[in-house]
């Protein structure tokens, strides 16, 4: 599966929880770097069934779930539900805290013993992308380029390749780089989260 995070928080919290996700698939901004997908809105609705199906439409294609938790999470009515339905699907629970907001603690977050992390972006890049480059999938994980085993990978902009560090540096310096992260960051806000690159299918060097 991809790793596509969903962002969960109150609705009147969406105004900066958006401009978090903006930065987060800007291939400009250097600090957070990962796809996302969230509800629309949120309403004002105690029905059920009408709540768990507008989420099972933005929840699916996810891999985990970030609780964004400000001054009156633990009022919502729909966050609980995303925590709720992140954990029937076997898939992980993050929370971490606005900054300069104080609020109490979810119940759905502290019955489920799901850590509230202090906000920084340092924090959020490492949630977002927990068990991305050291989870199963990657484990012991060759570079596809330099066919060493280093400690952490990522996925190449310019194809499909997943790559060490040190030739993630070394693609920076392509003459198509940019084009090519700007096409993947075009692909990523259309919903298409499987865009194999401007080189897809070619080998490296291009």
């Amino acid at each position: 599966m991809s790793n596509v995070v969903f962002f969960s928080f109150k609705e009147e919290h969406r105004g900066v929880v958006l401009t978090i996700k903006g930065s987060a698939v800007n291939p400009d901004y250097e600090s957070l770097n990962f796809k996302v997908k969230d509800l629309t809105k949120r309403w004002k609705t105690q029905d059920q069934e009408v709540v768990k199906k507008a989420i099972s439409k933005w929840i699916s294609g996810t891999s985990k779930t970030i609780v964004f938790v400000g001054d009156n999470t633990h009022m919502s009515y729909w966050v609980p539900h995303e925590v709720q339905m992140t954990l029937d699907a076997k898939k992980p629970v993050y929370a971490i805290r606005l900054k300069d907001t104080s609020g109490k603690t979810p119940k759905c977050l502290s019955d489920n013993k799901i850590k509230v992390y202090s906000w920084s972006e340092e924090r959020l890049q490492e949630l977002a992308t927990r068990g991305e480059a050291r989870g199963t999938s990657y484990m012991g994980r060759v570079c596809d380029r330099c066919k060493q085993q280093p400690n952490m990978v990522t996925v190449s902009y310019m194809n499909t390749d997943i790559i060490c560090m040190d030739c993630k540096t070394a693609e920076q310096d392509h003459p198509m780089y940019h084009v090519a992260r700007e096409a993947k960051h075009a692909a990523s806000v259309a919903g298409d989260y499987n865009y194999p690159g401007l080189f897809a299918g070619e080998i490296y060097p291009f």
